[in-house]
Protein backbone atom coordinates (compact mmCIF):
# COMPACT_ATOMS: atom_id res chain seq x y z
CA UNK A 1 0.00 0.00 0.00
CA UNK A 2 1.85 3.30 -1.12
CA UNK A 3 0.43 6.71 -0.08
CA UNK A 4 -1.90 8.24 -3.00
CA UNK A 5 0.02 11.99 -2.33
CA UNK A 6 3.67 10.61 -2.01
CA UNK A 7 4.14 7.47 -2.93
CA UNK A 8 5.84 6.35 -0.15
CA UNK A 9 5.03 2.40 1.51
CA UNK A 10 2.71 2.58 4.19
CA UNK A 11 2.64 -0.49 7.05
CA UNK A 12 -0.80 -1.54 7.87
CA UNK A 13 -4.21 0.82 7.39
CA UNK A 14 -2.95 4.37 8.85
CA UNK A 15 -4.85 7.12 8.98
CA UNK A 16 -2.14 9.44 7.78
CA UNK A 17 0.98 9.13 5.94
CA UNK A 18 4.26 8.99 8.21
CA UNK A 19 6.60 11.19 5.45
CA UNK A 20 4.11 13.46 4.36
CA UNK A 21 1.70 13.79 6.73
CA UNK A 22 -1.40 13.22 4.29
CA UNK A 23 -4.36 11.62 5.24
CA UNK A 24 -5.43 8.61 4.13
CA UNK A 25 -9.38 8.13 3.69
CA UNK A 26 -10.56 5.49 5.11
CA UNK A 27 -11.20 2.52 3.15
CA UNK A 28 -8.53 4.15 0.58
CA UNK A 29 -5.94 1.21 -1.46
CA UNK A 30 -3.63 3.03 -1.57
CA UNK A 31 -1.80 4.91 -4.60
CA UNK A 32 0.96 3.58 -6.43
CA UNK A 33 4.53 4.49 -5.97
CA UNK A 34 5.50 7.99 -7.31
CA UNK A 35 8.38 7.66 -10.36
CA UNK A 36 10.01 10.90 -11.37
CA UNK A 37 9.77 11.42 -15.34
CA UNK A 38 12.92 13.53 -16.67
CA UNK A 39 11.47 14.43 -19.67
CA UNK A 40 7.87 15.01 -19.34
CA UNK A 41 9.24 17.19 -16.64
CA UNK A 42 6.81 16.05 -13.92
CA UNK A 43 6.58 13.64 -10.52
CA UNK A 44 4.55 10.85 -11.06
CA UNK A 45 1.75 13.44 -12.46
CA UNK A 46 2.64 16.42 -10.22
CA UNK A 47 3.73 18.89 -13.29
CA UNK A 48 6.44 21.47 -12.45
CA UNK A 49 3.72 23.85 -11.97
CA UNK A 50 2.08 22.22 -8.91
CA UNK A 51 4.62 21.52 -6.23
CA UNK A 52 4.68 18.43 -4.48
CA UNK A 53 2.35 19.06 -1.99
CA UNK A 54 -0.11 21.81 -3.33
CA UNK A 55 0.01 24.65 -0.69
CA UNK A 56 1.90 22.67 1.63
CA UNK A 57 5.22 20.51 2.67
CA UNK A 58 3.93 19.09 5.77
CA UNK A 59 0.80 21.89 5.40
CA UNK A 60 3.85 23.90 7.51
CA UNK A 61 5.83 25.47 4.67
CA UNK A 62 4.31 28.15 3.12
CA UNK A 63 2.21 28.50 0.07
CA UNK A 64 4.71 28.07 -3.42
CA UNK A 65 5.76 24.97 -1.14
CA UNK A 66 9.28 23.06 -1.83
CA UNK A 67 10.46 25.02 -4.67
CA UNK A 68 7.92 27.06 -6.50
CA UNK A 69 6.51 27.07 -9.70
CA UNK A 70 9.88 27.29 -11.11
CA UNK A 71 10.80 23.58 -9.47
CA UNK A 72 13.54 23.09 -7.30
CA UNK A 73 16.20 24.45 -10.01
CA UNK A 74 14.00 25.65 -12.67
CA UNK A 75 15.26 28.68 -13.23
CA UNK A 76 19.03 29.11 -11.83
CA UNK A 77 20.88 27.10 -9.46
CA UNK A 78 18.42 26.16 -6.73
CA UNK A 79 15.27 28.27 -8.14
CA UNK A 80 13.77 31.45 -7.52
CA UNK A 81 10.41 32.83 -7.73
CA UNK A 82 8.66 35.66 -6.05
CA UNK A 83 5.93 33.37 -4.70
CA UNK A 84 8.53 31.25 -3.68
CA UNK A 85 8.28 31.53 0.48
CA UNK A 86 9.89 27.68 1.18
CA UNK A 87 10.76 26.28 3.69
CA UNK A 88 8.57 27.98 6.15
CA UNK A 89 5.98 30.77 5.49
CA UNK A 90 8.11 34.03 5.28
CA UNK A 91 11.29 32.41 5.70
CA UNK A 92 12.48 32.74 2.58
CA UNK A 93 14.86 29.91 1.49
CA UNK A 94 14.84 31.25 -1.50
CA UNK A 95 12.27 34.37 -1.97
CA UNK A 96 14.25 37.07 -2.81
CA UNK A 97 17.56 36.14 -1.88
CA UNK A 98 19.18 33.45 0.80
CA UNK A 99 16.53 35.29 3.47
CA UNK A 100 15.39 38.34 2.27
CA UNK A 101 12.27 38.77 4.82
CA UNK A 102 13.75 36.88 6.82
CA UNK A 103 15.23 38.59 10.55
CA UNK A 104 18.98 39.62 9.94
CA UNK A 105 19.11 38.34 5.99
CA UNK A 106 22.30 37.35 4.79
CA UNK A 107 23.58 40.31 2.68
CA UNK A 108 20.87 43.46 3.35
CA UNK A 109 18.27 44.47 1.24
CA UNK A 110 18.18 41.29 -1.16
CA UNK A 111 19.90 38.43 1.43
CA UNK A 112 22.24 35.66 -0.06
CA UNK A 113 21.73 36.10 -3.72
CA UNK A 114 18.90 38.43 -4.76
CA UNK A 115 15.91 36.87 -6.84
CA UNK A 116 17.68 33.60 -6.32
CA UNK A 117 20.60 31.77 -5.32
CA UNK A 118 21.20 31.10 -8.74
CA UNK A 119 18.75 33.21 -10.58
CA UNK A 120 20.25 33.57 -13.91
CA UNK A 121 23.36 32.60 -12.46
CA UNK A 122 25.27 31.86 -9.85
CA UNK A 123 24.14 34.86 -7.93
CA UNK A 124 22.72 37.08 -10.61
CA UNK A 125 22.27 40.71 -8.95
CA UNK A 126 25.23 39.80 -6.74
CA UNK A 127 26.33 37.75 -3.92
CA UNK A 128 24.51 40.25 -1.58
CA UNK A 129 23.14 42.66 -4.07
CA UNK A 130 23.48 45.41 -1.38
CA UNK A 131 25.05 43.54 1.29
CA UNK A 132 27.56 41.18 1.31
CA UNK A 133 29.61 43.58 -1.49
CA UNK A 134 27.93 46.20 -2.42
CA UNK A 135 25.62 45.38 -6.08
CA UNK A 136 27.67 41.92 -6.35
CA UNK A 137 30.55 40.16 -5.13
CA UNK A 138 31.97 40.66 -8.61
CA UNK A 139 29.01 44.04 -10.30
CA UNK A 140 25.75 42.23 -10.95
CA UNK A 141 26.71 38.61 -9.56
CA UNK A 142 29.26 36.43 -8.66
CA UNK A 143 28.86 35.79 -12.10
CA UNK A 144 25.54 36.08 -14.14
CA UNK A 145 24.83 34.16 -16.41
CA UNK A 146 25.85 30.91 -14.45
CA UNK A 147 29.27 31.31 -14.74
CA UNK A 148 31.77 32.05 -11.78
CA UNK A 149 34.97 34.47 -13.16
CA UNK A 150 38.29 33.39 -12.56
CA UNK A 151 40.25 35.99 -10.64
CA UNK A 152 43.50 37.75 -12.33
CA UNK A 153 46.64 36.57 -11.04
CA UNK A 154 48.31 38.64 -8.32
CA UNK A 155 51.78 38.51 -7.68
CA UNK A 156 51.83 38.73 -3.17
CA UNK A 157 54.42 41.21 -2.01
CA UNK A 158 57.22 40.47 0.08
CA UNK A 159 56.20 39.65 4.13
CA UNK A 160 58.89 39.77 6.32
CA UNK A 161 56.36 37.35 8.64
CA UNK A 162 55.83 34.38 6.10
CA UNK A 163 58.04 32.07 4.17
CA UNK A 164 58.04 33.48 0.70
CA UNK A 165 59.85 30.45 -1.37
CA UNK A 166 63.89 32.02 -1.38
CA UNK A 167 66.24 29.33 -0.51
CA UNK A 168 69.32 27.55 -1.79
CA UNK A 169 69.12 23.66 -2.33
CA UNK A 170 72.69 22.88 -3.09
CA UNK A 171 74.60 20.27 -1.21
CA UNK A 172 78.33 20.15 0.12
CA UNK A 173 78.68 16.82 -1.19
CA UNK A 174 78.02 18.03 -4.44
CA UNK A 175 80.46 20.88 -4.43
CA UNK A 176 83.00 18.53 -2.45
CA UNK A 177 83.32 16.39 -5.43
CA UNK A 178 83.39 19.69 -7.76
CA UNK A 179 86.45 21.04 -5.71
CA UNK A 180 87.98 17.62 -5.39
CA UNK A 181 88.24 17.73 -9.66
CA UNK A 182 88.73 21.37 -10.01
CA UNK A 183 92.02 20.70 -7.95
CA UNK A 184 93.44 18.13 -10.09
CA UNK A 185 92.87 20.00 -13.16
CA UNK A 186 93.99 23.20 -11.78
CA UNK A 187 97.05 21.65 -11.14
CA UNK A 188 97.40 19.71 -14.24
CA UNK A 189 96.45 22.82 -16.31
CA UNK A 190 99.12 25.33 -14.77
CA UNK A 191 95.80 27.31 -13.66
CA UNK A 192 94.63 28.32 -16.97
CA UNK A 193 91.23 25.94 -16.64
CA UNK A 194 90.33 28.69 -13.52
CA UNK A 195 87.97 30.35 -15.36
CA UNK A 196 86.21 26.81 -16.39
CA UNK A 197 86.21 26.16 -13.05
CA UNK A 198 84.57 29.51 -11.75
CA UNK A 199 82.15 29.50 -14.11
CA UNK A 200 80.66 25.59 -14.10
CA UNK A 201 80.56 26.65 -9.86
CA UNK A 202 78.48 29.53 -10.51
CA UNK A 203 76.19 28.02 -13.28
CA UNK A 204 75.83 25.28 -10.21
CA UNK A 205 74.97 28.15 -7.46
CA UNK A 206 72.63 29.64 -9.55
CA UNK A 207 70.94 26.65 -10.59
CA UNK A 208 70.43 25.75 -6.85
CA UNK A 209 68.76 29.29 -6.43
CA UNK A 210 65.31 29.84 -5.94
CA UNK A 211 64.04 33.44 -5.40
CA UNK A 212 60.21 33.89 -4.06
CA UNK A 213 59.57 30.50 -6.03
CA UNK A 214 61.17 31.16 -9.41
CA UNK A 215 64.18 29.32 -9.80
CA UNK A 216 67.32 30.59 -11.77
CA UNK A 217 69.59 29.69 -14.43
CA UNK A 218 72.84 31.00 -15.85
CA UNK A 219 74.12 30.97 -19.62
CA UNK A 220 77.31 32.77 -19.35
CA UNK A 221 80.43 30.99 -20.56
CA UNK A 222 84.35 30.10 -19.42
CA UNK A 223 85.23 31.73 -23.33
CA UNK A 224 83.77 35.04 -21.65
CA UNK A 225 85.02 35.17 -18.46
CA UNK A 226 88.37 34.33 -19.83
CA UNK A 227 88.48 37.53 -22.46
CA UNK A 228 87.24 39.54 -19.13
CA UNK A 229 89.88 38.54 -17.44
CA UNK A 230 92.81 39.47 -19.81
CA UNK A 231 90.69 43.09 -20.45
CA UNK A 232 91.11 43.57 -16.65
CA UNK A 233 94.77 42.59 -16.61
CA UNK A 234 95.70 44.74 -19.10
CA UNK A 235 93.78 47.95 -18.47
CA UNK A 236 94.93 47.67 -14.97
CA UNK A 237 98.44 47.68 -15.64
CA UNK A 238 97.76 50.54 -17.92
CA UNK A 239 96.23 52.52 -15.29
CA UNK A 240 98.69 51.33 -12.43
CA UNK A 241 96.29 49.58 -10.66
CA UNK A 242 93.26 52.21 -11.17
CA UNK A 243 91.56 50.26 -13.22
CA UNK A 244 90.74 47.64 -10.27
CA UNK A 245 88.00 49.87 -9.03
CA UNK A 246 85.94 48.95 -12.09
CA UNK A 247 86.65 45.40 -11.70
CA UNK A 248 84.16 44.24 -9.38
CA UNK A 249 81.37 46.22 -11.35
CA UNK A 250 81.94 44.89 -14.56
CA UNK A 251 82.13 40.84 -13.16
CA UNK A 252 78.40 42.06 -11.87
CA UNK A 253 77.52 43.61 -14.85
CA UNK A 254 78.28 40.15 -16.62
CA UNK A 255 77.38 38.03 -14.31
CA UNK A 256 73.60 39.29 -13.73
CA UNK A 257 73.37 40.08 -17.48
CA UNK A 258 73.49 36.47 -18.16
CA UNK A 259 71.29 34.82 -14.99
CA UNK A 260 67.37 34.70 -15.85
CA UNK A 261 64.48 32.84 -14.20
CA UNK A 262 64.79 28.59 -15.41
CA UNK A 263 62.50 28.60 -18.63
CA UNK A 264 62.34 32.09 -19.36
CA UNK A 265 64.30 33.37 -22.22
CA UNK A 266 66.93 36.03 -21.29
CA UNK A 267 66.30 37.74 -24.32
CA UNK A 268 63.80 40.84 -24.70
CA UNK A 269 61.71 40.58 -28.27
CA UNK A 270 64.53 42.79 -29.92
CA UNK A 271 67.45 40.75 -28.88
CA UNK A 272 69.19 42.91 -25.74
CA UNK A 273 69.06 40.91 -22.42
CA UNK A 274 66.49 41.89 -19.96
CA UNK A 275 69.11 40.87 -16.65
CA UNK A 276 71.42 43.38 -15.29
CA UNK A 277 73.23 45.29 -12.74
CA UNK A 278 72.96 49.42 -12.46
CA UNK A 279 74.70 49.75 -8.86
CA UNK A 280 76.63 52.64 -8.06
CA UNK A 281 80.39 51.99 -8.67
CA UNK A 282 80.64 54.64 -5.19
CA UNK A 283 79.41 52.57 -3.65
CA UNK A 284 81.07 49.22 -4.44
CA UNK A 285 84.06 51.00 -4.00
CA UNK A 286 82.82 52.51 -0.67
CA UNK A 287 81.18 49.57 0.69
CA UNK A 288 84.57 47.32 -0.28
CA UNK A 289 86.72 50.01 1.20
CA UNK A 290 84.44 50.45 4.87
CA UNK A 291 84.17 46.73 4.67
CA UNK A 292 87.93 46.43 5.01
CA UNK A 293 88.50 48.80 7.26
CA UNK A 294 86.40 47.53 9.99
CA UNK A 295 87.59 43.75 9.51
CA UNK A 296 91.58 45.55 10.31
CA UNK A 297 90.12 47.27 13.11
CA UNK A 298 88.30 44.45 14.53
CA UNK A 299 90.80 42.20 13.74
CA UNK A 300 88.07 40.36 11.34
CA UNK A 301 85.22 40.38 13.94
CA UNK A 302 83.82 43.14 11.48
CA UNK A 303 84.08 40.82 8.71
CA UNK A 304 80.70 39.75 8.74
CA UNK A 305 78.88 43.28 8.88
CA UNK A 306 81.18 44.01 5.92
CA UNK A 307 79.88 41.12 3.69
CA UNK A 308 76.15 41.99 5.13
CA UNK A 309 76.37 45.53 3.76
CA UNK A 310 78.10 44.62 0.08
CA UNK A 311 75.00 41.81 0.05
CA UNK A 312 72.86 45.28 0.53
CA UNK A 313 74.28 46.65 -2.28
CA UNK A 314 74.69 43.70 -4.59
CA UNK A 315 71.19 43.24 -4.50
CA UNK A 316 69.49 46.96 -4.10
CA UNK A 317 71.30 46.87 -7.75
CA UNK A 318 70.62 43.92 -9.12
CA UNK A 319 67.28 43.37 -12.06
CA UNK A 320 66.49 39.32 -13.29
CA UNK A 321 64.13 39.79 -16.13
CA UNK A 322 62.31 42.69 -15.01
CA UNK A 323 62.14 41.89 -11.16
CA UNK A 324 64.17 44.33 -8.87
CA UNK A 325 65.45 42.28 -5.73
CA UNK A 326 66.41 43.62 -1.87
CA UNK A 327 68.04 41.64 1.26
CA UNK A 328 66.63 41.50 4.20
CA UNK A 329 70.22 39.84 6.34
CA UNK A 330 72.35 40.80 8.95
CA UNK A 331 75.70 41.29 10.07
CA UNK A 332 74.86 39.14 13.12
CA UNK A 333 73.66 36.05 12.26
CA UNK A 334 76.71 35.96 9.70
CA UNK A 335 78.97 36.28 12.33
CA UNK A 336 76.75 33.58 14.45
CA UNK A 337 77.36 31.98 10.92
CA UNK A 338 80.71 32.47 10.46
CA UNK A 339 81.95 31.04 14.06
CA UNK A 340 80.18 27.87 13.44
CA UNK A 341 81.85 27.63 9.99
CA UNK A 342 84.97 28.18 11.11
CA UNK A 343 85.30 25.86 14.18
CA UNK A 344 83.52 22.79 11.80
CA UNK A 345 86.19 23.40 9.75
CA UNK A 346 88.99 23.38 11.68
CA UNK A 347 87.41 20.44 13.44
CA UNK A 348 87.57 18.47 10.53
CA UNK A 349 90.91 19.67 9.34
CA UNK A 350 89.26 21.62 6.46
CA UNK A 351 86.62 18.51 5.10
CA UNK A 352 83.84 20.49 6.21
CA UNK A 353 84.67 23.62 3.86
CA UNK A 354 82.15 22.55 0.98
CA UNK A 355 79.25 22.11 3.83
CA UNK A 356 80.27 25.53 5.07
CA UNK A 357 80.11 26.85 1.81
CA UNK A 358 76.43 26.10 1.31
CA UNK A 359 75.47 27.30 4.59
CA UNK A 360 76.64 30.51 3.75
CA UNK A 361 74.95 30.37 0.11
CA UNK A 362 71.50 29.36 2.31
CA UNK A 363 71.09 32.22 4.29
CA UNK A 364 72.09 34.56 1.68
CA UNK A 365 69.47 33.97 -0.97
CA UNK A 366 66.82 32.70 1.64
CA UNK A 367 67.19 36.63 2.38
CA UNK A 368 67.37 37.84 -1.12
CA UNK A 369 63.19 38.71 -2.26
CA UNK A 370 61.47 39.99 -5.26
CA UNK A 371 60.49 43.42 -5.25
CA UNK A 372 57.16 44.66 -6.28
CA UNK A 373 57.54 48.61 -5.79
CA UNK A 374 60.49 48.20 -7.90
CA UNK A 375 59.85 45.93 -10.45
CA UNK A 376 58.54 46.54 -14.25
CA UNK A 377 55.51 44.70 -13.71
Amino acid sequence: MFCPHCGSQLEGTPKFCGVCGHKIPSGSSGGSKLTFSPSGGSFNGFSQGEELNSGSYSDMSGAGAYSSSDQYGASGSSGSSASSYDYGDNSNYNSGGYGAEAPGSYSGDSGYGSDGYGAGGYSSGGYGSDGYNSNGYGSDGYGTGGSVPTPPPVTPGYNPGSDNGSYFDGTGGEIFVKLILFSLLTVVTCSLATPWILVDILRWRKRHTVINGKRLDFDGTAGELFGLWIKWLLLSVVTCGIYSYWVRKDYLDWEKSHTFYEGQAPYSSTGERISYFDGSLFELVGVSHLAQLLKAVTCGIGGAWGDNWANEVEFKGTCICGDRFFYTGTGGAIFGLYIKNVLLTGITCGIYAPWAMCAVYRYFYSNVHYDPKKSGH
